[in-house]
């Protein structure tokens, strides 16, 4: 579990070097992630009769892993199309694991209508999400680009 949130923690440092605004996108991901993960951290802890200091310890540990993640995140040196590898790595291994794992395993548990629902209702919020940050002022896709010109 702790390498696992260190790559969470890693994604928002990287993702904030990109721009403010994918690293927001990022941020309000993980958060609604890492709120279900500790979810089903103590669920499963207090499920197994192990809750106590134990659990308390593998939260600030999982705590401390996110953390430090995003700090190496944003302090690393990175090439732009290495930074663009790892984030459409990390964005690729979510989109298989929710679709693989997570949404099947929805639909066998819950009513499809509600699951249905519920996807719909999250990808709906996600796109609200990149349609505001793309809207902001001053957002140029260009503001990198170096305009070479002739002196001929």
């Amino acid at each position: 579990m702790g390498g696992h949130v260190f790559l969470d923690g890693l994604a928002l440092g990287v993702a904030f070097k990109v721009s403010s605004d994918l690293g927001f996108a990022v941020f309000i991901a993980l958060l609604v992630h890492a709120f279900s993960d500790g979810l089903n951290t103590v669920s499963f802890l207090i499920k197994s009769g192990k809750w106590g200091k134990k659990g308390i310890w593998l939260l600030g540990v999982d705590a401390l892993a996110r953390v430090s993640g995003a700090a190496i995140g944003a302090s690393l040196v990175l090439s732009d199309d290495l930074i663009a590898i790892y984030l459409a790595g990390f964005a690729g291994i979510v989109i298989y694991l929710a679709t693989s794992h997570i949404l099947p395993e929805a639909h066998a548990r819950h009513s499809s209508r509600l699951t249905i629902a519920a996807t719909l209702v999250g990808v709906a919020m996600m796109w609200a999400l990149v349609s505001y940050l793309h809207s902001g002022e001053g957002h140029d896709h260009a503001a990198g680009t170096v305009e070479i010109t002739s002196n001929r």
